[in-house]
């Protein structure tokens, strides 16, 4: 017999979100970056998206400059972004104005 007082309890909840604007996960949404006055574009795909910024999964090794434009499709909008963060294949942008 199983003594369930000894079982350790495991919470499916999701961690505490100590963001400012809370994320929403996206299912294949489309988007290029537009690097440089040459508009260099590199295809993404957004991972999860705020009302500040987005996560994106790039597959291009090419390092990311601090200041681009993200056009994301369905729907369509264009937005000019910082670079907060990037590792391998994903880089972590906020929205600027």
């Amino acid at each position: 017999m199983v003594n369930c007082a000894s079982q350790k309890k495991y919470s499916s909840a999701r961690p505490i979100e100590n963001r400012v604007a809370i994320r929403k996960d996206t299912y294949l949404r489309a988007a290029d970056l537009i690097i440089g006055e040459e508009k260099l574009t590199i295809a993404a795909s957004v991972l999860d998206s705020s009302s500040r910024g987005l996560r994106l999964y790039v597959n291009s090794s090419i390092r990311i400059p601090k200041r681009f434009t993200v056009i994301l499709c369905n729907p369509h909008s264009t937005h000019n972004c910082e670079l907060v963060w990037q590792n391998e294949k994903e880089i972590g942008l906020k929205f600027i104005s």
